[in-house]
């Protein structure tokens, strides 16, 4: 995947007048020295922010001059403190906070940026290059044209307290007209190329109103396009528009075929029988669909709930059936329920446990 958010922020830094780069890991020294910028930036995914402070402990040993920038969802919920490599944190929407920090102003943590279509269009040189040809060369481009979520699955940093508290008082759900997103498909398929747009919102088009206008404007596009949803979302109405749209694969969570388990342990309340009906529907309509599931979930009989979901996904038959491990990342409502569990002794124990990908 391309990094959409530094995509963003170096829109962002572009439009002030300012100089960006992206490199890979193994080329930070080497390009630090060469080009010798003001800040070098990283994004940190728990799991990862070791990793990184290594690297910016190489740098700052290189061009002791530099000054560090992190964020990323990490700093969510793990301060400053917890970077001792970190001369600035951003904490949330970075666009207009790196800004500030970088020009030597105050900034406001955890400020969401409102109006999504004041941001500059994300800056896909930043990875469409030589150092990222893996990202560059990919026939998949990826887009957001929602940010937020409403549900509070517990694995999800959605399900923390602290950030409830947080985003009190802003809307929950942020969204980019259909005319600026539509506009930045066009504009990164006609310099760039590629064969598919992928829109990483957490759920698609949750409004009716603005999907149904996105339809109307992204069909002249011709071009195909992934989205995900929730199962109780997958109505007549609403696969019909994403078809009318040009969608190409639909793709949506069930982690377990066990009612109980979804909603005892992971707070998703959809029966089965719901899930049934949105398969029956995309498989009426001939759009292809994605069904992501879940191992590892805490329940007495891990072994006979992976084997129900197993049996669950045959039945449904999905194009595809996705499966990843649970991540109990600390600071979410299954950390709290692992460690209540006796599993771990507490939510810092499991910090080890996590990795930067749920692929390993």
């Amino acid at each position: 995947h391309e990094v959409l958010g530094l995509e963003y922020v170096s829109a962002s830094l572009l439009r002030a007048g300012h100089q960006t780069k992206a490199c890979q890991e193994k080329n930070a020294v080497l390009w630090t020295r060469a080009w010798r910028p003001d800040f070098v930036a990283f994004q940190v995914i728990t799991g990862d922010q070791d990793r990184w402070g290594a690297v910016a402990r190489a740098v700052k040993k290189e061009v002791p001059h530099i000054k560090t920038i992190f964020g990323g969802p990490h700093f969510l919920f793990f301060n400053k403190a917890s970077q001792p490599e970190a001369d600035i944190v951003i904490r949330g929407d970075a666009e207009e906070s790196v800004l500030e920090a970088v020009e030597g102003r105050p900034w406001v943590d955890l400020k969401p940026i409102e109006n999504l279509d004041s941001r500059a269009h994300p800056d896909r040189s930043l990875f469409y290059n030589e150092e990222f040809p893996g990202v560059r060369d990919n026939v998949i481009r990826n887009f957001i044209a929602c940010q937020g979520c409403p549900h509070k699955c517990t694995y999800c940093f959605n399900s923390n307290d602290n950030w409830q508290e947080m985003v009190k008082g802003t809307n929950r759900l942020r969204y980019h007209s259909p005319e600026w997103i539509v506009d930045d498909v066009e504009r990164t398929f006609s310099e760039w190329g590629g064969q598919i747009a992928s829109f990483q919102d957490d759920i698609f088009g949750i409004d009716i109103k603005w999907l149904e206008r996105f339809t109307n404007i992204y069909k002249r596009t011709k071009i195909p396009f992934f989205a995900q949803l929730r199962p109780h979302l997958i109505t007549e109405d609403r696969v019909r528009l994403l078809k009318e749209a040009g969608v190409h694969i639909i793709s949506f969570a069930i982690e377990s075929g066990n009612e109980q388990t979804r909603l005892e342990f992971l707070d998703r309340n959809e029966p089965n029988a719901l899930i049934r009906r949105g398969c029956e529907i995309l498989h009426k309509n001939g759009v292809k669909f994605r069904m992501q599931n879940m191992l590892g979930i805490p329940v007495e009989d891990p072994l006979s709930d992976a084997l129900e979901t197993l049996r669950f996904n045959i039945d449904m038959k999905p194009t595809l059936s996705w499966c990843s491990i649970l991540q109990a990342y600390p600071g979410t409502a299954i950390a709290k329920k692992v460690v209540a569990m006796g599993m771990v002794k507490s939510e810092e124990d499991l910090l080890p446990l996590v990795n930067a990908t749920f692929f390993d």
